[in-house]
């Protein structure tokens, strides 16, 4: 403001001057206070207005990072709430549930007030469900994989244990299922050849649960219920 100390200097009598004077300060100490404020606010427009037409453009790999400049650079901007929005959106598209849950959260945290919310709830509930079927995924691979060391192995209880395990994930896939009896075959086959009727014969009631029209089950557990049959 030392610049405008002159003009009341050069007319001391001009009270309008000294007004005048006082006006222009409080503009200029306005200006320097929130000038840089519409500046950022412009600038994230630009870049929200980038990533809007980036995404429909089919760029959304290049649209996320004006999304996440804004979050990192402008966090106090009117496109905030849905830069992080759209981040997460990101995230869940890509199939990355964990980092798209953690800005899900993060979004209902920071804006819980925000016409998004709900939305970012529902998000949320939909990844814990996807997110169950992925463990389930992982815990049938996991049981499939002992299936098949123990069929390399020949250790046949052991392997009809973890069938048993594979047969508890319900409902199984069409695939699952046929594996599981093609392994159930296997076993009971083994046990036959071991004279194992016993056990043959556990593994082929597992059998009639799992494929009950199947023929070749329902006429092995009928030869393997006579010969356990005693003679008179």
């Amino acid at each position: 403001m030392s610049f405008l100390v002159p003009l009341y200097i050069i007319f001391p009598k001009k009270k309008m001057c000294k007004k005048l004077c006082l006006l222009l300060g409080y503009c200029l100490v306005v200006a320097i206070i929130f000038a840089p404020q519409f500046l950022w606010a412009d600038q994230a427009d630009i870049l929200y207005k980038e990533g809007l037409d980036l995404e429909k453009g089919g760029k959304r790999d290049f649209a996320v990072f004006r999304f996440f400049t804004i979050t990192r650079n402008y966090p106090n901007s009117r496109w905030a709430d849905e830069a992080l929005f759209k981040i997460a959106e990101f995230y869940y598209e890509n199939k990355d549930y964990f980092n798209a849950r953690e800005t899900f959260e993060k979004f209902i945290d920071q804006y819980p007030r925000s016409p998004l919310a709900e939305k970012a709830k529902a998000y949320l509930e939909e990844i814990t469900v996807v997110s169950h079927k992925s463990d389930i995924e992982s815990s049938i691979r996991y049981v499939l994989s002992n299936i098949e060391t123990f069929k390399s192995e020949e250790k046949w209880g052991d392997m009809e244990d973890e069938c048993d395990k594979l047969s508890a994930f319900q409902p199984l896939s069409a695939d699952y299922k046929a594996k599981l009896i093609e392994y159930y075959k296997m076993c009971g086959s083994a046990y036959l050849k071991e004279d194992a009727l016993g056990k043959a014969k556990v593994v082929y009631e597992k059998l009639i649960k799992i494929a009950p029209d199947d023929t070749e089950v329902l006429n092995t557990l009928y030869e393997i219920n006579r010969l356990l049959k005693p003679t008179p």
